[in-house]
């Protein structure tokens, strides 16, 4: 019988694309809007640094190469084209940050570099085809084809864009908002998947949470001091639930080959 649920290794796969699409994209709408916005890894904002506008220019385009790369990998109907897109940017970033001696930083970006290898591997077959130049329309993704839904990862696109145009003139509580949505609609995308278990909702449901933090954790900061450490500690609390559903999902494996 058929696999109702996800294996340790598909499960482990998604959780990848799901932290380094909003990791990405955090990223990258923090540059167009650092007062309002959260994010994972920075810098967000260079304009206290250099009044170069070819220099701000760079950094904006760069967030919105993020963003989009973001977007995709978080959709997971067009991941496989996030995650390609990302690991020049991600192996850039490595190289950039080692070679000028960023501290810790290339610890993290080495980390995102192995995720994002990893999520590629898993993807192998359907990168071969891509490289055989074969038609767009016959590439199955390995997740693609668990979220068939198109019009909930093409809304997200859309407000994903409304966002970076009203930062141009626009700032507070309307920027957080469009935010908001955007991580909504991902999310509601998500549940759409019907091989999620018990654990694995509540898993999905403390990502939730996280984004929602971190996408608003400035703003909440302003009425709860340090409410954005909270943010390590729903982290912490999702790795323990992920372990324990690794060893459940095995453990159960192995009881139906006995």
């Amino acid at each position: 019988m058929k696999n109702t649920i996800m294996n340790n290794q598909e499960f482990t796969s998604f959780l990848i694309r799901l932290s380094l699409g909003f990791i990405y994209l955090s990223a990258g709408w923090a540059k167009f809007a650092p007062n309002d916005l959260g994010n994972l890894i920075g810098p967000v904002d260079i304009s206290h640094v250099t009044e170069s506008v070819a220099i701000l220019t760079t950094f904006k385009f760069i967030g919105f190469f993020q963003m989009v790369i973001g977007a995709l990998i978080l959709s997971q109907r067009y991941s496989l084209f996030g995650l390609l897109a990302l690991f020049p940017l991600s192996f850039a970033m490595f190289v950039f940050t080692l070679v000028g001696g960023f501290g810790g930083t290339p610890i993290f970006n080495f980390i995102f570099l192995l995720m994002n290898c990893y999520a590629l591997i898993i993807e192998k077959e359907n990168i071969k085809k891509l490289i055989a130049r074969r038609n767009l329309s016959n590439i199955d993704s390995v997740v693609s084809k668990d979220f068939p839904n198109e019009k909930l990862p093409h809304l997200s696109f859309g407000l994903l864009l409304i966002l970076v145009l009203t930062s141009f003139w626009q700032s507070g509580l309307i920027i957080n908002v469009i935010g908001t949505s955007f991580i909504a609609v991902i999310f509601l995308n998500l549940f759409q998947y019907k091989k999620f278990n018990l654990l694995d909702r509540i898993i999905l449901l403390l990502f939730l949470l996280i984004c929602f933090s971190v996408t608003n954790g400035i703003v909440i900061n302003k009425f709860i001091d340090k409410f954005y450490y909270s943010i390590f500690y729903f982290i912490f609390l999702g790795f323990v639930i992920y372990f324990i559903r690794l060893f459940m999902t095995a453990y159960q494996r192995r009881e139906k080959l006995v």
